[in-house]
């Protein structure tokens, strides 16, 4: 469907067959088909925009879904024709649910002629660009490309870390930071700045102290993990990630306590005292730091918390710095 173009959404490799892509996942789309003599002017309202060279043998042609039946039908001479695919608040509805997006798919005669992405601004469409490519975009394409990106770095960042830079060690954590930075924005840039030494060895303390005060630290099933939480060696491949959970959960007491910073919800603190263990197991030392920290607060919950955060600092007051 991509072979030699640069744009993504608008697939016109084969013959007699286009491949739109649209941002609403399940549901219905605004969509408007326009056949011209002309290149027709392109409007300010549409947001991604792509053109391609069309190859038809002529006749009766169908635009619908992967799994409709409907026919929508219109007919085009056997020619060559310059496809025009602009898309509006693809971001929206793919991130919302919501069946916001339009579609105008417009056809008139022309050349062949490589195809190209016309107007660039929604990552849904960007991300398919990149994906779906098969011939390296040109200088201005990757401009383009380059400063949207820029510009979804930077939307990200406030999101995760406000108006902070968080550098590139922090900014790579795959990790929700929510609480973390809700509850101690400080101990969150902290711990970024410290070496992956000290960033493990938080991963155990906090593990530690999550599984002490819940009352768990001492049960045989988990004696393996806690044996190497206090030695400092690597933790045993059963307690390396989240599934270790399902075989313990028969054998450990469920207390039920209300969410931090969501009294509405409550969670299983012996669940993420136990879940500070993989967290902990974690590849990358600052990964494993913010996770246990995070699974830890749930499991104390408010009333331990702030002794939680006060313990953790005075264990490692290069917590104190910066």
């Amino acid at each position: 469907m991509w072979e030699n173009q640069t744009n993504g959404i608008c697939g016109a490799a084969m013959r007699d067959i286009l491949w739109l892509i649209v941002g609403t996942h399940t549901g219905h789309v605004s969509s408007s088909i326009e056949s011209h003599d002309v290149e027709p002017v392109l409007g300010d309202e549409w947001e991604d925009v792509v053109e391609a060279t069309f190859q038809t043998s002529g006749g009766r042609f169908n635009i619908s879904d992967l799994t409709s039946d409907d026919q929508n039908l219109f007919e085009l001479a056997g020619n060559t024709y310059r496809v025009r695919y602009s898309a509006k608040m693809m971001d929206e509805a793919n991130t919302s649910g919501d069946e916001s997006d339009e579609y105008l798919l417009q056809l008139w005669p022309a050349r062949p002629e490589r195809d190209g992405v016309v107007r660039q601004t929604s990552d849904y469409a960007l991300d398919f660009h990149r994906a779906n490519r098969q011939v390296e975009p040109d200088d201005e394409d990757l401009q383009r490309e380059a400063a949207h990106l820029t510009r979804r770095q930077q939307s990200d960042d406030m999101l995760r870390f406000g108006t902070t830079d968080p550098g590139d060690r922090l900014r790579s954590v795959e990790v929700y930071l929510g609480e973390l930075r809700q509850l101690d924005e400080p101990l969150m840039f902290a711990t970024s700045n410290l070496s992956d030494r000290e960033q493990r060895a938080i991963a155990y303390w906090v593990s530690m102290r999550a599984l002490q005060a819940t009352g768990i630290v001492e049960h045989p099933a988990l004696e393996p993990a806690v044996r190497s939480l206090r030695s400092g060696a690597p933790i045993p491949p059963d307690f390396g990630d989240d599934s270790c959970w399902y075989g313990l959960a028969d054998l450990l007491p469920k207390t039920s306590i209300p969410r931090v910073l969501d009294a509405e919800e409550t969670v299983v603190r012996e669940t993420y005292a136990v879940l500070t263990i993989p967290a902990a197991a974690e590849p990358d030392s600052l990964t494993a730091a913010l996770s246990a920290t995070i699974r830890a607060i749930l499991a104390l919950g408010s009333p331990e918390l702030e002794g939680l955060l006060l313990a953790l600092r005075e264990a490692f007051p290069q917590l104190n710095q910066g």
